[in-house]
C-alpha cells in the first residue's frame, strides 16, 4: 500500500519561496497535517475499487474535474501529472497485477 499525507502550512508567505530550489527552514510557520491517505483511493472512502477507477476515467476523458484532494489520491506514479499512465496502473492495482513501492 502506497501511503501519502497532504500537509497544509499555514502563516507562511508563499510567494517569498516562488522558484525556490532547495532546501528551506519556515520559522514563525505553523503546518496542519491531514490523516494519511491510500494513493488510489481518488473518492476518499477508505478503499480503492471501481468507484475510484470510474472517477479518474471521468476526470481523464474531461467529463468530471477532480478537486485538489482527490488529484493528490489520483496522482499513482507521484509524477505530479494525472494521465493515462494512473489510470492503467490504478486499474492493474484493483486487480491485484501490480504493487506500489513505497
Amino acid at each position: 500500500i502506497k501511503v501519502g499525507y497532504r500537509v497544509t502550512l499555514i502563516n507562511v508567505d508563499v510567494d517569498a519561496f516562488r522558484g525556490w530550489e532547495g532546501n528551506m527552514e519556515l520559522t514563525n510557520a505553523g503546518f496542519l497535517a491531514e490523516e494519511p491517505f491510500e494513493f488510489g483511493d481518488v473518492n476518499g472512502d477508505g478503499r480503492v475499487n471501481t468507484a475510484d477507477y470510474v472517477l479518474l476515467k471521468r476526470h481523464i476523458m474531461m467529463t468530471y474535474k477532480l478537486n485538489e484532494d482527490q488529484l493528490t489520491r489520483a496522482d499513482i506514479n507521484g509524477d505530479g501529472k494525472i494521465l493515462t499512465q494512473d489510470y492503467v496502473l490504478l486499474k492493474r492495482l484493483i486487480m491485484g497485477t501490480w504493487t506500489p513501492k513505497n
